[in-house]
């Protein structure tokens, strides 16, 4: 179709000199999304900037470039800040009568202005919070500046977009792509309703045909010849709101594994689902489709029942690290392929490796010669089970689709099929901290997965937990393993040791170990108090190749050069501890990674003294810092006490644990 029949999307991009590296990746994405999703959308995107489109000529710079480039023209504006907050302009604003104090500001002003009379442009704002390279790069009062500005931006409530954070030009990358697509799906989607041409989905076909649970789960699915169809007929069906048949979906994952859909096609299939949504059958059939593209471990020779926790990740959870070897004590084997962590999430294997020698690659033999011998191993997931979900989650994390219900559903449940447990708990977090920021989005993911589960005949239960504040007091690989090894010697936080027996209680509920709350809650602190969980710790560390001496000699493990106290700035109760903020700031002094090859710090993070509903004094502990950099330090100092927010009033309690669903 000719180029002229495209919609044009015009996007303004403002920003000070200093964000050289946003602004390329920025032409990068829009080039990309262009190539991936104009052919499809009829939709383009233009990079509007000073450098491009403004001739040069006489007069005030700033409105040169608004002639230039006239507001009205803009659909999307799009501003960066970081160190530098820009120089006065010349112009004057007439919401306040007083000058300009930076050109980004005055771009700003002038969309904001166009937003209140049109509703247009689209605003997305984001400020980077990477560390300077040295202290002399940072200018006091542009800092305020910019602190102020987004301040005002927060309080006012009035803005027609959003703003956020991040850390690396990567991990803008990475938003901007997510945010730009979004807005194309969100208009594409519109103008596609008002055409008419959307046609009412039909129901798919039950995901069994028939089969029996057993059946279903031992072999993929048996594809109906009449079914392979090409693969963009089954994109374009998805695409046009039709449910697809458990067999269409089989044909086409297994083509993309086989390398027979190329990756604009695959990713423009996510990009169906996740506008057009699945049923509930195509999610299962998904599910079995992605763990069936690989080995599927068959655990029954170990067993007849192997119990399983997977978390969707939170800021300070190590509570496989506790629930395992209380589950294993019991005599009930606890076998878990577990992955690392990505962003402010922290992972697993990420904390069980601050122990020296521990090994997480485990063969597949390994892990079930373990899970035999000693009745518990946590390993990482070899590449050989669901490779489908790799390969599509790799497409979905740079084409915005990551957030899409039946895709996370389906990517979680196939790696818990291939991994072979019986018994599965998910503990879902729900909160500022957590993927899932409400309780309505957790409960949606929660239940569907539940169903996943009881489809394919596994048991599957699910803890809705909160994740508004960090979970436990410690935040960091090193430091979550001894607050575990704590907990296990039965000297715990009250919430991390809360959490943890609520999750294995439902383990021993949904495998039918127990018959109801009392009696699993007695068995559970039966094998903490006596000890028993604790030797099944060491017994675990020791079989794969960890140091025992951890359990006694906390020294064995990583140790900041830096461990410092921070005292409480004011007298009051805690009110609030932002956990995305004190993942976030852990993750940038090395204690997490935004990309997969990004190096661990395991010494650093940060302990808390107190939590929300705490009473403090000024001047006592608030919180202690660990890191290995001093600029490091001063950063997460200044971003943890701005974390916090203080009441003069005890504040209402937050809720650990939301709900149980079975």
């Amino acid at each position: 179709m000719a180029a002229k029949n495209y919609r044009k999307v015009r996007v303004f991009v403002a920003s000070p000199g200093d964000v050289a590296d946003e602004r390329a990746r920025l032409g990068y994405v829009i080039a990309e999304l262009n190539r991936w999703w104009g052919d499809i959308y009829r939709t383009t995107f233009e990079l509007l900037e000073w450098r491009t489109h403004v001739a040069p000529a006489m007069g005030r710079a700033q409105q040169i470039i608004l002639d230039q480039i006239p507001v009205e023209t803009w659909d999307v504006f799009i501003g960066i800040l970081w160190l530098r907050y820009g120089t006065p302009t010349g112009g004057i604003d007439p919401a306040t009568g007083k000058p300009f104090d930076s050109g980004t500001r005055e771009e700003f002003a002038a969309a904001h202005n166009l937003w209140q009379q049109t509703g247009r442009p689209r605003m997305m704002i984001y400020r980077s919070l990477r560390p300077p390279e040295t202290m002399e790069r940072v200018r006091p009062d542009d800092w305020q500046r910019i602190a102020e500005f987004f301040d005002n931006f927060d309080a006012s409530g009035q803005h027609p977009g959003f703003y956020v954070s991040y850390q690396t030009p990567d991990q803008f990358e990475r938003l901007v792509r997510e945010h730009l697509s979004s807005y194309l799906f969100e208009i594409s989607g519109k103008a596609v309703r008002r055409r008419g041409r959307i046609p009412q989905p039909k129901p798919a076909p039950e995901v069994s045909h028939g089969a029996s649970p057993a059946e279903i789960v031992s072999q993929p699915a048996e594809t109906d010849p009449t079914e392979k169809r090409r693969p963009l007929d089954i994109l374009t069906k998805k695409r046009d709101g039709f449910a697809l048949t458990r067999g269409e979906i089989d044909s086409f994952i297994q083509a993309f594994v086989q390398g027979e859909v190329p990756d604009y096609q695959a990713a423009a299939w996510a990009m169906a689902v996740y506008l057009r949504g699945m049923n509930e059958a195509e999610t299962t059939a998904l599910t079995l489709a992605m763990a069936h593209s690989g080995q599927v471990l068959d655990l029954s020779n170990v067993a007849p029942r192997v119990l399983d926790k997977h978390s969707t990740g939170g800021v300070g959870d190590k509570t496989t690290l506790v629930v395992g070897p209380l589950i294993a004590a019991l005599d009930l084997p606890f076998g878990k392929m577990s992955g690392r962590g990505l962003g402010f999430s922290g992972g697993t294997l990420d904390k069980l490796e601050a122990i020296p020698g521990f090994r997480s690659d485990l063969s597949t033999d390994e892990f079930i010669a373990q899970l035999k011998r000693i009745g518990i191993v946590v390993s990482g997931q070899t590449h050989a089970l669901a490779p489908a979900d790799g390969k599509l989650y790799a497409l979905r994390d740079v084409t915005g689709t990551v957030s899409s219900l039946p895709l996370i559903a389906s990517s979680i449940m196939s790696k818990k099929i291939a991994a072979g447990a019986h018994i599965i708990v998910l503990d879902v977090k729900v909160g500022r901290g957590a993927f899932m920021k409400n309780e309505a989005d957790a409960t949606a993911l929660a239940e569907l997965m539940v169903k996943i589960g009881a489809g394919v005949g596994r048991k599957v239960g699910a803890v809705l937990s909160d994740m508004n504040q960090p979970l436990g007091r410690a935040v960091g690989n090193a430091l979550e393993v001894v607050e575990a090894i704590e907990t296990l010697k039965g000297r715990g936080p009250a919430d991390f040791v809360e959490h943890c027996l609520a999750v294995a209680e439902q383990l021993l509920l949904v495998s039918g170990v127990a018959k109801d709350e009392t009696e699993a809650r007695a068995k559970l602190q039966g094998a903490l108090s006596g000890g028993r969980a604790l030797e099944k710790f060491g017994d675990w560390i020791e079989a794969q190749g960890g140091t025992r001496r951890v359990v006694d000699d906390y020294s064995v493990v990583p140790q900041a050069k830096i461990v410092q106290e921070i005292a409480a700035p004011r007298d009051g109760y805690i009110a609030g501890i932002d956990a995305q903020e004190v993942g976030l700031t852990v993750v940038d002094l090395g204690g997490g990674r935004f990309r997969k090859g990004d190096v661990i710090d395991h010494a650093v993070g940060v302990v808390f003294q107190y939590k929300v509903g705490d009473r403090v004094t000024v001047g006592e502990p608030l919180f202690t810092i660990y890191a290995d950099d001093r600029m490091r330090f001063e950063v997460a100092k200044a971003r943890l006490l701005a974390a916090y927010t203080f009441a003069d009033s005890e504040p209402v309690a937050l809720p650990l644990i939301h709900k149980i669903i079975k």
